[in-house]
């Protein structure tokens, strides 16, 4: 999305965080979105882990994507991830005007770790073990389910009880977090990783160049030359920087064009998709519904459903 189209965190989205002792806080988020933009903030948080509830969620820690969660008309996908944070980094959320989505997070800090672990020889293994930006994604199970909503309803128990119910569903959601990663970790012996290597500004200038011009007709050898660069060359160290490629990140840019033209206008959808740069509406729909679990047309009814919804 173009620059315009983020808005800080802190002015219009207040978060609902909720400390539940130092070093240890869950946010819970239960929105259907007005508009199609980006929210950004930053995370100061050691481990965040989210769980999607119910619906469609699309975040991004620096420069790693996440997808949790699918609509009600596409085959699930992980709704529940674990992101490794050494240090301040940046966050942003991809909201898609009609889309709901139902979610909740939890922070722990690296101060919280020292505290929890019962050696440093612990708290070290497990440092090694996660650096920064990796990421671990799988489908939630029964239990974590159960477990996040006895987090959220408190209703029935004693209010001064409240707190102590929220911290140990939350422990005991890290715990099995750590604990689903190991095991998938074992079995195929393989760190959940991102990309490590910085990227340089210039790379993100392009790639913020790109976005904007996704809707043209950009081949690859344009591309290198405006990077002053080879074919082969721009791909790699694209992947290397982004883990997505080139067209990968052109793909997602026009459809997120598409998105934001569907939900602010009447224009047909076979005219959003010459628009947008796909050669005809049959290739626009199939890759509109693999990235938002919606048809185009599915997308507009609902926006216009939330809009008749809303007082």
């Amino acid at each position: 999305m173009p620059d315009n189209s983020l808005v800080p965190w802190h002015v219009n989205h207040p978060p609902r965080d909720v400390c539940l002792r130092p070093g240890l806080n869950f946010h819970f988020g239960d929105t259907t979105d007005k508009e199609t933009r980006h929210w950004h903030g930053e995370v100061h948080d050691r481990f965040r882990l989210i769980l999607v509830l119910d619906g469609y969620l699309e975040i991004r820690f620096g420069h790693k994507t996440l997808i949790l969660g699918r609509g009600s008309d596409a085959e699930p996908g992980p709704n529940m991830a674990l992101v490794s944070l050494e240090t301040t980094e940046s966050f942003s959320r991809h909201a898609i005007a009609g889309n709901y989505c139902r979610r909740l997070s939890i922070g722990v800090s690296g101060e919280w770790l020292t505290h929890t672990f019962s050696s440093v020889q612990e708290e070290r293994l497990l440092n090694k073990r996660w650096r920064h930006l990796d990421v671990a994604a799988w489908q939630a199970s029964a239990s974590s389910l159960m477990m996040a909503e006895e987090m959220l309803d408190i209703s029935e128990r004693p209010p001064e009880l409240g707190g102590i119910v929220r911290e140990s569903r939350a422990l005991s959601l890290l715990l099995e977090a750590f604990g689903q990663c190991h095991k998938v970790n074992a079995e195929h012996q393989e760190r959940f990783s991102c990309v490590q290597t910085p990227v340089p500004e210039k790379w993100m200038l392009f790639r913020e160049w790109i976005i904007s011009h996704a809707a043209s007709a950009l081949t690859i050898d344009y591309l290198a030359g405006h990077m002053s660069t080879t074919p082969s060359t721009l791909q790699r160290k694209f992947k290397v920087f982004f883990n997505e490629t080139v067209f990968d990140c052109i793909h997602s840019a026009r459809l997120e064009l598409g998105m934001k033209k569907l939900l602010t206008g009447s224009q047909p959808i076979t005219s959003i998709a010459m628009d947008v740069g796909y050669g005809c509406s049959a290739s626009f729909c199939t890759a509109f519904k693999k990235q938002f679990g919606m048809t185009p047309s599915q997308a507009r009814t609902r926006h216009a459903a939330s809009l008749v919804m809303q007082p």
